[in-house]
């Protein structure tokens, strides 16, 4: 995605909470609140606007104090609704995580103290066998999970990786060549992937791998559309459409289902 330029960072008290802040330049008319974190937020400034210092800018977010709280209490209320849902599941004994938009059970097996740790997923059964040294320990387990979906994920972004850097510089009327980008796998709250064109290096999100095959092939291309067009101007969809036809189809599913394939 297109990077926003980071104008200032700081912090204040708002309502006797402790807040944090990110301020950012973005080409939008408004400005934009959004929290990041229980105690985080990040403020997007139009190019032009009156805010031009900190002292203007904690102002402002004082004025909006009501709000910005408001939205804290929010963010935090899904979290500890989220948190609760995942330790209910866990309690009640239905467990499962999403693969590729699949759904696959867990089955839990204890091991002992010498025996290594691992999940194994069977296509066949849809079925995540997982071998751990405590069954009752639930972060452990999740952790030992995502420890194999990562490996998954990893796997499934060196091929799309060679298979997008094909397809862009075999594009008809894209004067740009896009190197073999270097991919970095991470868990990123905001964004499904970033693209530094200069570096040639590509970021994609960890959670990807719980969302169908199309999902994480559209946020390649993407990425990939941006080493001919780092921005998202019509000239940028123009190669994205062209590489990727069914790009609009996978980022509905993106904008739509989060809470559908992100049970882990």
């Amino acid at each position: 995605m297109a990077k926003k330029e980071l104008v200032t960072d700081g912090s204040l008290v708002l309502g006797g909470r402790f807040v944090k802040y990110q301020v950012f330049y973005r080409a939008k008319k408004n400005i934009i609140l959004r929290v990041t974190r229980r105690d985080a937020l990040a403020v997007s400034l139009p190019p032009r606007t009156r805010l031009s210092s900190r002292e203007k800018i904690e102002g402002f977010l004082r004025e909006n104090e009501a709000q910005i709280l408001s939205l804290l209490n929010k963010f935090c209320q899904k979290e500890d609704e989220k948190a609760q849902n995942k330790a209910d599941e866990f309690k009640n004994g239905f467990k499962s995580v999403f693969v590729l938009g699949e759904k696959y059970g867990v089955v839990l097996s204890e091991i002992g103290e010498k025996g290594r740790e691992k999940a194994v997923f069977d296509k066949a059964t849809k079925t995540v066998f997982v071998y751990v040294k405590n069954k009752e320990d639930v972060e452990q387990v999740k952790l030992v999970i995502k420890k194999a979906l990562l490996s998954l994920v990893k796997e499934m972004c060196k091929e799309l990786n060679e298979k997008c850097f094909r397809d862009f510089n075999a594009l008809a009327g894209v004067k740009k060549k896009a190197p073999l980008a270097v991919i970095t796998v991470k868990n990123m709250t905001s964004r499904w992937g970033s693209c530094t064109a200069a570096k040639g290096r590509i970021s994609i999100n960890f959670r990807l791998i719980h969302y169908p095959r199309k999902c994480i092939e559209s946020v390649f291309y993407h990425e990939y559309a941006h080493f001919a067009e780092q921005n998202h101007s019509r000239a940028f969809y123009d190669v994205l459409k062209k590489l990727y036809p069914d790009y609009d189809e996978a980022n509905k599913i993106l904008k739509k289902c989060k809470n559908i394939y992100e049970m882990l």
